[in-house]
């Protein structure tokens, strides 16, 4: 009877725990939004300020000056900066989401991976709204085809490869302030390889599944799919993307929480 009881504490007490971590990382995913919100004049307006921003300019050059048009060029353009742009706020964030754990753990301890998570669900949240928008636009256009269901897959798949991602690079950038320089030379590069302003048609056929093996391009090419186009996924493709994705994610979050109250110590 004593074993059943204590066994039944520790049930309850690993449940408190795992609660307490849950708002942990609801609080400081609506405290990202909302510092971000308060932060600028025109506040959430943002979020949709800058994606259509951005798509006017890239339209300008690429349609305009290089003469590079095609069908639905403008809408191709926001899918692929909103995808580009989701998946680089969330790594980069999430990245740099452990020096100021570092700084809050001297007087409140708080589980390190709770921080990469807030910020991955933060951007998340925004993606979401910025989809949401662009769903709306197609609908007032009367334009693309879009399939709830193909969109949720894919934002799934999103959301874990970035959190993958943010989880892995956020130890390295935690404990070496340059990685975070150089993450920013890589989004450079992946913005002009990833198709974010071209379509798949424009690649050469020889070269399109190769250019599908950047997880970059097939999220970008997956949501055009899912938002505009009558076809299926790529299953296989997105199948894999997600099966990398966790391995990769349960290993960040394993280096996290088994080194969670070293790492600090170790911060160059």
């Amino acid at each position: 009877m004593t074993k059943m009881h204590e066994h039944d504490r520790l049930g309850r007490v690993r449940r408190s725990v795992g609660l307490d971590r849950l708002r942990y990382i609801y609080h400081l995913t609506a405290l990202r939004i909302h510092s971000e919100i308060r932060n600028y004049s025109l506040g959430f307006l943002w979020w949709f300020l800058d994606p259509l921003i951005n798509t006017a300019i890239l339209y300008v050059i690429t349609a305009v000056i290089l003469q590079m048009r095609n069908e639905d060029m403008a809408l191709n353009i926001l899918i692929g900066l909103l995808v580009f742009r989701f998946l680089q706020s969330a790594i980069t964030k999430g990245a740099g989401s452990l020096r100021p754990a570092f700084k809050l753990s001297e007087r409140l301890y708080v589980p390190k991976y709770v921080f990469v998570i807030s910020d991955v669900l933060a951007e998340a949240f925004k993606f979401v709204i910025g989809t949401t928008f662009v769903i709306a636009l197609l609908w007032l256009l009367g334009s693309g085809d879009v399939s709830a269901p193909q969109v949720l897959i894919v934002t799934a798949v999103a959301f874990l490869f970035s959190l993958a991602c943010a989880s892995l690079v956020s130890v390295a950038a935690g404990l070496v302030r340059d990685v975070q320089v150089a993450i920013q030379y890589a989004f450079r590069l992946l913005f002009f390889v990833s198709g974010t302003f071209f379509s798949l048609e424009q690649v050469p056929t020889e070269w399109q599944t190769t250019f599908l093996l950047n997880p970059f391009a097939l999220l970008i090419q997956e949501y055009r799919v899912a938002l505009m186009l009558p076809e299926q996924l790529n299953y296989a493709f997105l199948g894999l993307l997600m099966a990398v994705s966790l391995i990769l994610l349960a290993f960040g979050q394993w280096i996290l929480i088994r080194y969670d109250r070293v790492l600090p110590k170790y911060v160059i």
